[in-house]
């Protein structure tokens, strides 16, 4: 079956953005336990480079990590990526 270009950027974002928008779920069901063990453990020692590159410690969390928006879009490209590459044998 062969796809049109337009039909598989359609299909490349819609994964990518429904990745994006799981991404809260799947972080505290996998990623968030293997990067944060302990929530309260940042407020006296300082958060590696990735913590601070995927989470924020806002305020209003009580300078405790939640998802950054660099973490949203790194995880839409990377649903991209595979959507690109689950749809190349079908053109």
């Amino acid at each position: 079956m062969k796809f049109s270009k337009t039909i598989k950027w359609v299909i490349c974002i819609s994964i990518g953005l429904i990745l994006a928008f799981t991404y809260p779920y799947i972080n505290y069901l996998f990623i968030y336990p293997f990067l944060i063990p302990d929530t309260c453990y940042f407020h006296t020692n300082q958060a590696s480079f990735l913590v601070n590159l995927l989470y924020d410690f806002p305020v209003y969390e009580g300078f405790h990590p939640v998802p950054s928006t660099l973490g949203y879009l790194v995880f839409g490209c990377i649903g991209s990526v595979i959507s690109i590459k689950i749809l190349k044998p079908f053109s």
